[in-house]
């Protein structure tokens, strides 16, 4: 009984973790608004599936104060692709969590065909 992310489905998370809440800093800083989520692969324990959805930000609310700091944000996505997963560029963030996971990854169109982005080595996966 997992989640499945389907194309412009809707999600909302509340972001109270610290890498979760450093991984939202990060993507609006960096003017993205957007991470992979990946997938635990089908029949392989401790692997993730080869492709990943594509969340994109579409409303982000501050309520650290309204929750006296035990929620950070409130926050609704879309998703709005999929992206094959190359490598996770930080492995060890799985067994510590000080921080959430990288991975190098492209984003596929909709036709099936792979395509680079400008982000497509910095997409960061949000596994949890």
């Amino acid at each position: 009984g997992g989640i499945v992310y389907t194309p412009n489905s809707e999600h909302i998370l509340n972001i109270f973790e610290p890498r979760y809440r450093q991984m939202y800093n990060d993507i609006l800083m960096n003017g993205s608004k957007r991470f992979v989520v990946a997938m635990c692969h089908p029949s392989e324990e401790g692997r993730f599936a080869q492709v990943g959805v594509l969340f994109s930000l579409e409303e982000l609310k501050e309520v650290s104060e309204m929750t006296a700091d035990r929620v950070k944000y409130i926050c609704n996505h879309r998703v709005t692709g999929r992206v094959r997963l190359h490598k996770v560029l930080n492995p060890e963030a799985w067994q510590n969590r000080d921080t959430y996971l990288k991975v190098k990854g492209t984003i596929i169109d909709d036709t099936g065909e792979v395509f680079k982005s400008d982000n497509d080595t910095d997409d960061d996966s949000s596994i949890d």
